[in-house]
């Protein structure tokens, strides 16, 4: 984390500075709309909420600035909110000091989502910040502690205590990182990163020389605090020896391929000379499959329901594993729903979404007296759960085509014929005719909808023609040959 924001509550201000530093690399003044900025929250969408204790507001700026960009009064129904953190959607999640509960709000707005009573964690809380799973409370007075909650609720999860920081510690703001845990100490206006949940103490600055009276404390990283990691689901793969498959909905091992074992290492191997440690490898890349024979990402000694240590954020990533018995490389599965080598997870938005239906398996064109007939053949299996990123087959052909050169647009179809609900679909169309010399061009693709929005395959092509209406030439003019019946006869 390279950059850190915190609320200087008694000069009013906000200040960025540089990797736990009193190097200020930006600040604004809030004394135009607020004294005594509480907690602070540099959102998802790149805005900052500010929470007012003395004005019952929380603010939203346009970024680090202090440009008011919306407001929430919370004069009535609830006062002196001194903390502010947010959701995946943007909803606010804020603590209201005089009746010590934690308050979620449906987006930005007063609508009240959900909220608990944590007067059980302590009678003075002051921070509170959100993963979207579990719950922060930073607590001084009587405790001097952090506390861990279970969902958005008060069961304590965990709690650390503060009071080694200081003789008479008033820890206020704190965040979370998604790693780490940061807090602002009032007393000595110390911030503090913590590994983890812990008291082990990573990173600290003392900012009495930048502002007095830090209270909110945040980071530029929201994406990463607010995701919760996803993580690849185990590959479905059934074998034989000699040969690896893909069998949907088995939970199988890779096996190593055994072909030509006996002939060419049955002598070292069975004197277990030359046998390593075995071990399941795992591989991965965005964009592009990866590379049979590189070295792996990650291995295990075990293979069902292994999770990666390493977490996947936005993108298309491709996913392969091998086993690996001592001596041999089984090599990649074909694990795909279609024969790929390879799972495939798309994250889109920090969560896992289905995959676009897959292209036609094939197709064609051809003509007869002026009209193009679309020939296409679909097959395509539902991912059996859990598949965090699962396929979903399509429901309709998409057909774009055009008479006039130009190539079909993409995603953009003309028509849309539904699918019968087989199991492998055919499509036989005819498209109108066209005079002779006409150039026909076509794009054919699937698609699915996704709720509203509609989901198309990839990998797509066009396919022309040129339309041919004219017959063969005329059979050449008679003629007599030797033995040939007079005309004049008949």
């Amino acid at each position: 984390m390279a950059d850190l924001y915190f609320s200087g509550y008694q000069n009013d201000k906000v200040l960025k500075i540089s990797n736990w530093s009193t190097t200020v690399l930006d600040s604004f003044s809030t004394a135009g709309f607020t004294t005594d900025p509480h907690g602070i929250e540099w959102t998802k969408g790149g805005d900052f909420y500010i929470a007012s204790y003395i004005d019952d507001f929380i603010y939203q700026t346009s970024g680090f600035s202090s440009t008011i960009t919306d407001s929430l009064d919370y004069t009535s129904g609830g006062d002196d909110p001194d903390a502010v953190s947010s959701d995946l959607d943007g909803s606010v999640i804020w603590h209201q000091d005089n009746g010590n509960n934690i308050i979620l709000n449906s987006g930005f707005s007063t609508t009240v989502k959900d909220s608990f009573d944590s007067s059980g964690l302590s009678n003075n809380p002051n921070g509170v910040t959100w993963n979207s799973i579990d719950v922060y409370v930073s607590c001084s007075g009587a405790t001097d502690k952090s506390f861990q909650t279970s969902g958005f609720s008060s069961t304590v999860l965990d709690s650390i205590d503060h009071s080694g920081l200081t003789a008479s510690p008033i820890p206020v703001g704190c965040s979370w990182t998604g790693t780490n845990y940061l807090l602002s100490e009032l007393t000595d206006d110390v911030l503090y990163e913590f590994s983890g949940f812990t008291t082990t103490i990573l990173n600290s600055v003392d900012v009495s020389t930048l502002d007095v009276n830090p209270w909110g404390i945040s980071h530029p990283d929201a994406d990463e605090r607010l995701a919760p990691p996803v993580t690849p689901q185990m590959l479905y793969i059934n074998t034989a020896i000699g040969e690896t498959r893909f069998t949907p909905g088995i939970q199988n091992f890779v096996k190593p391929k055994l072909i030509d074992f006996g002939k060419r290492y049955g002598g070292g191997g069975g004197c277990y000379r030359i046998f390593g440690d075995a071990e399941y490898r795992f591989y991965w890349d965005t964009g592009t499959p990866p590379v049979e024979g590189s070295t792996p990402d990650e291995t295990n000694d075990t293979f069902n329901g292994y999770e990666t240590t390493a977490l996947f954020g936005n993108g298309d990533h491709r996913i392969s594993a091998s086993n690996f018995n001592g001596l041999l490389d089984s090599g990649f599965g074909n694990v795909g729903n279609n024969g790929e080598r390879y799972k495939r997870l798309l994250i889109e938005s920090d969560n896992a979404v289905n995959l676009p239906p897959s292209a036609p398996m094939d197709w064609r064109l051809e003509q007869r007296a002026g009209v193009t007939w679309i020939y296409g053949l679909y097959q395509e299996y539902n991912s059996p759960a859990p598949d965090a990123s699962a396929v979903v087959r399509a429901e309709e052909w998409s057909i774009a085509y055009t008479i006039n050169g130009s190539t079909p647009p993409v995603d953009t179809p003309s028509i849309t014929p539904e699918f019968r609900g087989n199991m492998a679909e055919v499509l036989k169309y005819p498209l109108p005719v066209q005079a002779h010399g006409i150039t026909v061009k076509v794009r054919l693709q699937t698609r699915r909808l996704d709720g509203a929005v509609w989901v198309y395959s990839e990998l797509d092509s066009v396919l022309s023609l040129v339309i041919d209406t004219v017959g063969p030439d005329a059979p050449p003019g008679g003629s007599t040959w030797r033995g040939a019946i007079p005309e004049d006869a008949l």
